[in-house]
């Protein structure tokens, strides 16, 4: 219990994959600790106070791999100077509100691979600086609107892998400075996304693969959003395509489609669509594709039809820019090449 007492100079210590159980160390008076790497051990519960003796110094806490199933509400208490704190592949099922109050500096927060069952108005409520949130593998079925509205510098939240059914993002004022949100396997069927006037300046990835979408809602998406580049819904299970689902994506370059159920496109679905690069339509049940149906896609460079049930094509003669095109696959005895 006394190893630490005369170590005042110590800046990193580590105790990873060990058999510690419990955090009862006496530090320094005038320590110095910056790091902490506690991983890979027996920790079942965090204690109020349990680094508050470094906490002018600590930046950086790692209690990753453990078995921590509760976390009291002053675990982290006066812990203003840390940045980073990893807590992911614990057995946490629970975040008491103002666990995180103190952490004012914090800049990234692994909770990836717990048991945590839905995130309150509150949890992350004072994570100001906060960058970078991962919530992946967890076992969340419900998000409290505005649960990530205080949330002024983050940039990217992960919450794949997670049981979310039904997701409404409300960022009319906040997420200046988000550029990845990804969402892919949950089983969301609905999705609504409120930017306002102000919002998502800088996201440029949505990813919302491995889902149960079967369609998208006029006003799924309220307005434009200027950075967009990365739409993902592969393997959903849409059926159709209406010209609604893409009307705002108007700076969107890769769109990702495959492995969903779709047997028709409406004929202006992508005709908003004018800086798209990359088409991906693969391993669907399109039998025919409308003549006009690529006919503003100016910049499209690669389109993937593989593993569709198409017969005839003819659709090809004004995608001036296209390096790439694959068929692979299908049921085509009819090839136009140009245009009548």
């Amino acid at each position: 219990q006394n190893i630490l007492r005369q170590q005042s100079k110590l800046k990193e210590f580590s105790l990873t994959n060990n058999f510690i159980a419990n955090l009862d160390f006496y530090y320094p008076e005038s320590s110095f600790i910056e790091k902490i790497k506690f991983g890979i051990n027996n920790f079942q519960i965090i204690k109020n106070n349990s680094f508050i003796a470094i906490q002018n110094t600590l930046l950086y806490l790692n209690l990753e791999n453990n078995q921590i199933q509760d976390l009291e509400i002053e675990s982290f208490k006066k812990l203003f100077a840390l940045e980073s704190l990893l807590l992911g592949f614990n057995q946490i099922n629970f975040l008491r509100p103002g666990l995180f109050n103190d952490l004012i500096n914090l800049t990234f927060l692994n909770l990836e691979e717990n048991n945590l069952e839905q995130i309150k108005f509150s949890t992350f409520f004072s994570l100001k600086n906060i960058k970078e949130l991962n919530l992946k593998k967890n076992k969340i079925s419900i998000i409290e609107s505005y649960a990530f509205q205080n949330l002024l510098h983050i940039e990217t939240i992960n919450l794949k892998y997670n049981f979310i059914k039904y997701i409404e993002l409300y960022f009319e004022y906040n997420f200046f400075n988000l550029k990845k949100l990804y969402i892919s396997n949950n089983h969301i069927e609905s999705i609504k996304i409120i930017v306002g006037n102000n919002s998502f300046n800088k996201l440029k990835n949505l990813e919302l693969g491995s889902n149960k979408i079967q369609n998208l809602n006029e006003g799924w998406l309220d307005s434009n959003i200027p950075n967009f580049k990365l739409v993902n819904f592969t393997q959903n299970i849409l059926e159709f395509v209406k010209e609604h689902y893409f009307k705002l994506l108007t700076n969107v370059e890769t769109l990702l489609l495959a492995k969903n159920k779709i047997s028709s496109i409406e004929i202006n679905s992508f005709h908003n669509l004018l800086l798209l690069k990359d088409l991906d339509l693969s391993d669907n049940n399109l039998y025919k594709i409308e003549r006009d149906l690529f006919k503003n896609l100016n910049n499209l460079k690669r389109l993937n039809l593989n593993q569709n049930l198409i017969k005839k094509i003819d659709s090809f003669y004004y995608l001036d820019s296209l390096v790439y095109l694959s068929l692979s696959n299908n049921f085509i005895s009819i090839f136009v090449l140009e245009g009548d």
